[in-house]
Protein backbone atom coordinates (compact mmCIF):
# COMPACT_ATOMS: atom_id res chain seq x y z
CA UNK A 1 0.00 0.00 0.00
CA UNK A 2 1.15 3.43 -0.38
CA UNK A 3 2.41 3.56 3.44
CA UNK A 4 3.77 0.53 3.26
CA UNK A 5 1.52 -1.89 4.38
CA UNK A 6 1.28 -5.10 2.86
CA UNK A 7 -1.58 -5.53 0.82
CA UNK A 8 -3.32 -9.39 0.39
CA UNK A 9 -6.25 -10.39 -1.52
CA UNK A 10 -8.80 -12.99 0.85
CA UNK A 11 -10.33 -15.84 -1.63
CA UNK A 12 -14.04 -16.75 -0.25
CA UNK A 13 -15.84 -19.80 -1.76
CA UNK A 14 -19.04 -21.12 -0.87
CA UNK A 15 -18.44 -24.38 -2.22
CA UNK A 16 -21.17 -24.21 -4.85
CA UNK A 17 -21.68 -21.09 -7.23
CA UNK A 18 -20.34 -18.60 -5.95
CA UNK A 19 -16.14 -17.33 -5.34
CA UNK A 20 -14.95 -13.48 -4.35
CA UNK A 21 -11.24 -11.78 -3.61
CA UNK A 22 -11.60 -9.22 -1.78
CA UNK A 23 -8.32 -6.62 -1.13
CA UNK A 24 -7.59 -5.12 2.51
CA UNK A 25 -7.09 -2.14 0.48
CA UNK A 26 -10.39 -0.76 1.16
CA UNK A 27 -12.36 -4.21 1.29
CA UNK A 28 -12.13 -3.67 -3.07
CA UNK A 29 -14.35 -6.64 -4.77
CA UNK A 30 -11.30 -7.32 -6.80
CA UNK A 31 -13.27 -11.02 -8.31
CA UNK A 32 -17.14 -12.11 -8.21
CA UNK A 33 -16.80 -15.85 -9.63
CA UNK A 34 -20.55 -16.71 -10.89
CA UNK A 35 -21.42 -20.15 -12.59
CA UNK A 36 -23.50 -19.19 -15.55
CA UNK A 37 -26.03 -20.91 -17.25
CA UNK A 38 -23.76 -23.91 -18.31
CA UNK A 39 -22.47 -24.60 -15.05
CA UNK A 40 -19.01 -22.72 -15.51
CA UNK A 41 -17.70 -19.73 -13.76
CA UNK A 42 -17.12 -16.07 -14.93
CA UNK A 43 -16.14 -13.01 -13.47
CA UNK A 44 -19.13 -10.54 -13.16
CA UNK A 45 -17.00 -7.38 -11.25
CA UNK A 46 -15.22 -4.94 -13.46
CA UNK A 47 -11.78 -4.40 -11.97
CA UNK A 48 -7.32 -4.17 -12.58
CA UNK A 49 -5.28 -6.67 -12.74
CA UNK A 50 -2.94 -6.29 -9.79
CA UNK A 51 -3.85 -5.18 -6.54
CA UNK A 52 -1.58 -1.85 -7.00
CA UNK A 53 -3.63 -0.67 -9.65
CA UNK A 54 -6.39 0.51 -7.10
CA UNK A 55 -4.50 2.76 -5.82
CA UNK A 56 -5.52 5.02 -9.17
CA UNK A 57 -8.85 3.25 -9.64
CA UNK A 58 -10.82 6.15 -11.62
CA UNK A 59 -13.27 3.80 -12.58
CA UNK A 60 -14.35 3.12 -8.76
CA UNK A 61 -14.40 -1.00 -9.71
CA UNK A 62 -15.00 -3.00 -7.16
CA UNK A 63 -15.00 -0.12 -4.37
CA UNK A 64 -17.06 0.08 -1.13
CA UNK A 65 -17.54 3.83 -1.33
CA UNK A 66 -18.69 4.26 2.17
CA UNK A 67 -21.86 5.78 3.80
CA UNK A 68 -22.62 8.33 0.96
CA UNK A 69 -22.33 7.07 -2.39
CA UNK A 70 -23.21 9.19 -5.33
CA UNK A 71 -23.24 13.20 -5.35
CA UNK A 72 -23.00 15.93 -2.41
CA UNK A 73 -23.77 19.14 -4.28
CA UNK A 74 -21.20 21.92 -4.32
CA UNK A 75 -19.32 19.51 -2.81
CA UNK A 76 -20.54 20.40 0.80
CA UNK A 77 -23.25 20.34 3.52
CA UNK A 78 -24.20 21.25 6.64
CA UNK A 79 -24.67 19.58 9.64
CA UNK A 80 -25.70 21.14 13.23
CA UNK A 81 -24.71 24.24 11.59
CA UNK A 82 -21.40 23.86 10.67
CA UNK A 83 -20.86 23.86 7.09
CA UNK A 84 -18.60 20.93 6.13
CA UNK A 85 -16.37 21.55 2.39
CA UNK A 86 -15.49 17.97 0.58
CA UNK A 87 -13.06 17.27 -2.81
CA UNK A 88 -14.63 18.39 -5.36
CA UNK A 89 -13.88 14.99 -7.76
CA UNK A 90 -17.20 15.50 -10.13
CA UNK A 91 -16.90 18.95 -11.94
CA UNK A 92 -18.28 21.05 -8.85
CA UNK A 93 -19.55 18.04 -6.97
CA UNK A 94 -18.22 15.52 -4.71
CA UNK A 95 -19.00 12.11 -6.02
CA UNK A 96 -19.09 8.61 -3.72
CA UNK A 97 -17.21 11.19 -0.61
CA UNK A 98 -14.80 12.35 -2.50
CA UNK A 99 -10.88 12.10 -3.51
CA UNK A 100 -9.83 10.44 -0.37
CA UNK A 101 -13.18 8.92 0.89
CA UNK A 102 -15.96 9.90 3.60
CA UNK A 103 -15.54 7.29 5.59
CA UNK A 104 -35.11 -2.01 -3.05
CA UNK A 105 -34.58 -5.02 -5.01
CA UNK A 106 -33.48 -5.38 -8.57
CA UNK A 107 -33.09 -8.07 -10.85
CA UNK A 108 -30.56 -8.04 -13.70
CA UNK A 109 -30.28 -10.78 -16.29
CA UNK A 110 -27.10 -11.19 -18.44
CA UNK A 111 -27.88 -11.98 -22.23
CA UNK A 112 -24.90 -14.18 -23.05
CA UNK A 113 -24.13 -15.75 -19.89
CA UNK A 114 -27.47 -16.41 -18.34
CA UNK A 115 -26.72 -15.37 -14.88
CA UNK A 116 -29.55 -13.65 -13.05
CA UNK A 117 -28.79 -11.29 -9.91
CA UNK A 118 -30.86 -10.45 -7.87
CA UNK A 119 -30.18 -7.02 -5.16
CA UNK A 120 -32.50 -6.47 -1.91
CA UNK A 121 -31.80 -3.28 0.36
CA UNK A 122 -33.00 -1.94 3.08
CA UNK A 123 -31.36 1.49 2.13
CA UNK A 124 -33.78 4.50 0.73
CA UNK A 125 -32.42 4.55 -2.82
CA UNK A 126 -30.78 2.46 -5.68
CA UNK A 127 -28.61 4.34 -8.44
CA UNK A 128 -28.38 2.01 -11.67
CA UNK A 129 -24.80 3.21 -13.33
CA UNK A 130 -24.08 1.94 -16.70
CA UNK A 131 -20.93 2.92 -17.19
CA UNK A 132 -20.98 6.61 -18.52
CA UNK A 133 -17.26 7.05 -17.39
CA UNK A 134 -15.78 3.99 -18.18
CA UNK A 135 -12.05 4.93 -19.74
CA UNK A 136 -12.00 2.66 -23.20
CA UNK A 137 -8.27 2.65 -23.43
CA UNK A 138 -7.25 1.27 -20.31
CA UNK A 139 -5.99 -2.15 -20.10
CA UNK A 140 -8.15 -4.03 -16.91
CA UNK A 141 -8.49 -7.51 -15.57
CA UNK A 142 -7.04 -10.22 -18.03
CA UNK A 143 -6.11 -7.85 -20.42
CA UNK A 144 -9.68 -7.09 -21.74
CA UNK A 145 -10.70 -3.23 -22.11
CA UNK A 146 -13.90 -2.29 -21.04
CA UNK A 147 -16.74 -0.70 -22.98
CA UNK A 148 -18.53 2.71 -22.10
CA UNK A 149 -22.40 1.02 -21.57
CA UNK A 150 -20.30 -2.27 -21.04
CA UNK A 151 -21.40 -3.03 -18.04
CA UNK A 152 -23.59 -1.92 -14.76
CA UNK A 153 -23.33 -1.45 -11.24
CA UNK A 154 -26.59 -1.41 -8.89
CA UNK A 155 -25.27 1.09 -6.07
CA UNK A 156 -27.50 1.22 -2.85
CA UNK A 157 -27.55 4.36 -1.16
CA UNK A 158 -29.24 7.73 0.29
CA UNK A 159 -31.03 9.49 -2.38
CA UNK A 160 -28.47 12.06 -4.45
CA UNK A 161 -27.99 15.20 -2.31
CA UNK A 162 -30.04 14.13 0.78
CA UNK A 163 -27.40 16.38 3.12
CA UNK A 164 -29.26 19.35 0.83
CA UNK A 165 -32.86 18.73 1.59
CA UNK A 166 -34.62 17.98 4.64
CA UNK A 167 -37.60 15.91 3.33
CA UNK A 168 -35.29 12.85 2.23
CA UNK A 169 -33.87 10.06 4.46
CA UNK A 170 -30.91 12.08 6.05
CA UNK A 171 -27.76 10.25 5.67
CA UNK A 172 -26.47 11.67 8.98
CA UNK A 173 -25.56 9.49 11.89
CA UNK A 174 -26.33 10.76 14.46
CA UNK A 175 -24.25 10.38 18.20
CA UNK A 176 -25.03 7.12 19.67
CA UNK A 177 -26.89 6.25 16.81
CA UNK A 178 -26.51 2.37 15.29
CA UNK A 179 -25.90 2.78 10.91
CA UNK A 180 -27.69 -0.62 9.99
CA UNK A 181 -28.27 -1.16 6.72
CA UNK A 182 -27.86 -4.36 4.72
CA UNK A 183 -27.78 -5.14 0.90
CA UNK A 184 -27.58 -8.69 -0.42
CA UNK A 185 -26.72 -9.93 -3.94
CA UNK A 186 -28.50 -13.36 -5.23
CA UNK A 187 -26.96 -14.92 -7.97
CA UNK A 188 -28.86 -17.93 -10.18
Amino acid sequence: MPDKREIFIVEMDNGKNLKAEIINYGGIIKSLWVKNKDGEFIDVVLGRNTAEEYFSNDGYFGAAVGRFANRIGDSKFELNGTEYFLDANNGKNSLHGGNKGFRKAATVKGDLCGIVMEMYTDKPAVQLYTGNSIKEDRMCKNGHFYSKHGALCLETQFYPNSTSFSHFTSPVLKMGEKYDFTTEYRFS
